[in-house]
């Protein structure tokens, strides 16, 4: 995957995650070794299985035991 595919994933992401029904804020992404992070407040715990659809779709995988926090997948 060339980085522009990654930045352009990681774009739609972020606005689909902002164009969701799940209450979260601050979104922000960053690069990694891997690949590229998104990171939020998420602002209702109820929304959590919402946020990981949302990023499964995207090719986004939650990273650790945060719930806030979604690593790229090759």
């Amino acid at each position: 995957m060339t980085d522009d595919d990654l930045e352009a994933r990681t774009t739609d992401f972020m606005h689909a995650l902002a164009a969701s029904d799940a209450d979260v804020a601050n979104i922000s992404a960053d690069r990694t070794e891997q690949g590229m992070r998104v990171t939020f407040d998420l602002l209702d715990p109820d929304d959590a299985n919402l946020v990981c659809d949302v990023a499964e779709e995207h090719g986004f995988e939650q990273d650790g035991d945060s719930r806030e926090r979604f690593e790229s997948v090759s």
